[in-house]
Formats: structure tokens, sequence, C-alpha cells
């Protein structure tokens, strides 16, 4: 996963996982737009669950999204709070090495 800005984005660097800032714009979880986020977030882990299935590419493709997921919102933390030089950096090969795993 690379971390990018926009060109002319005055932003300082990664901001957190997109998906959490939303969600922190509407704590009620009965909010449309709450509950709209999750959906989504939902099918999109569900369709890396077929992917992985359908690909042969896990004996566990569940249990694999899982961990990617973890990794994924685990990026978006580290590289907000010691930039994507930090521990981010090293997603890709953790990424590859559970797939290497699975």
């Amino acid at each position: 996963m690379e971390i990018r800005r926009k060109r002319g984005d005055s932003t300082p660097g990664p901001q957190g996982c997109p998906f959490l800032m939303a969600l922190a714009e509407f704590p009620d979880p009965a909010h449309r737009a709450a509950v709209t986020v999750k959906a989504w977030v939902r099918d999109r882990l569900g369709q890396l669950i077929a992917d992985l299935a359908s690909g042969g590419l896990a004996t566990q493709p569940e249990l694999l999204a899982d961990q990617l997921s973890l990794i994924m919102e685990g990026t978006y933390a580290s590289a907000q709070a010691l930039s994507a030089a930090g521990p981010a950096r090293l997603t890709r090969i953790l990424a590859e090495s559970l797939l290497d795993v699975n």
C-alpha cells in the first residue's frame, strides 16, 4: 500500500484511515453515513475474501482478509503518527509475508 497525497494538497503527510475518520464524524452508529461507510468496508472485505478464495491464494481466506485489514489500519495509524517513512514503510513486506504463509 502506498501512502500518497493529492497534488496541491497542503495537508502535512498522511492523515490516518479515511474510513475511521468518516466514522468519527458520525459517532451515532445508526446514522446513515456511518451505516453506509460500514457497509462499504464490509463489502470490500467480502470481495477480498472471495478473491482470495477463488484465486487459490489462501487456505483460510477469511483469516487472511482479517489480517490484511489489520495491516491496512495499522499502516494508516503508523503513517499518521510516525510518517510514511516510519514502520508503515514495511507494509508491503508484511503483507507479502502473510501471502507467502497462506
